[in-house]
Parts: C-alpha cells; sequence; structure tokens
C-alpha cells in the first residue's frame, strides 16, 4: 500500500468540497479539522481528489489539501507529535 501525507492548506476554504467531504469521509473531514495533516491511503487521497470542489480555490491556493512528500513533514508537525494515519 502506498501512503499520500496531505496537510490543510489554510488560504483555501473550499465550502463546497469540505461539506462532500464530511458527508462521504466522515473521519478523514475530522482528522484534517482537528490535526490539519493526516497520512492516507494513495486510494483515498485519489478519492478526495475527485470530490465537487476540489479544484474551485483561487489560483494561490487550487485545492483544499496539499500532498506533500515526506522530507517535508519536519515544517508541518513538531517533535513528538502524533500524526492520523488512515488507509
Amino acid at each position: 500500500m502506498r501512503l499520500a501525507i496531505v496537510i490543510v492548506d489554510q488560504e483555501n476554504p473550499a465550502d463546497r468540497w469540505w461539506g462532500e467531504l464530511r458527508d462521504r469521509h466522515p473521519v478523514l473531514a475530522e482528522v484534517l479539522s482537528r490535526f490539519g495533516l493526516a497520512i492516507i491511503s494513495d486510494e483515498l487521497y485519489e478519492a478526495v481528489t475527485r470530490l465537487p470542489g476540489f479544484n474551485d480555490g483561487p489560483y494561490y491556493a487550487p485545492h483544499p489539501v496539499l500532498r506533500i512528500g515526506f522530507e517535508e513533514l519536519p515544517n508541518h508537525i513538531g517533535s513528538g507529535d502524533s500524526i492520523p494515519v488512515l488507509y
């Protein structure tokens, strides 16, 4: 199984997308709302990128969540922080 690290882009409110996410993937919606990031399966990542509203953001923040590389993770968490994993 391949995994994706995603973080919430605070500059994209994506109300439509968040509503769809809450309806279809309520656990992920809760985790992202609470922690601002998660490690999820590639399959789940692909599913959330197909939700209505994913591509509706402004030019400077086109998507409500960003997929980041493992090497970028220390920029978004502190030492000892927990990271939710969903698959």
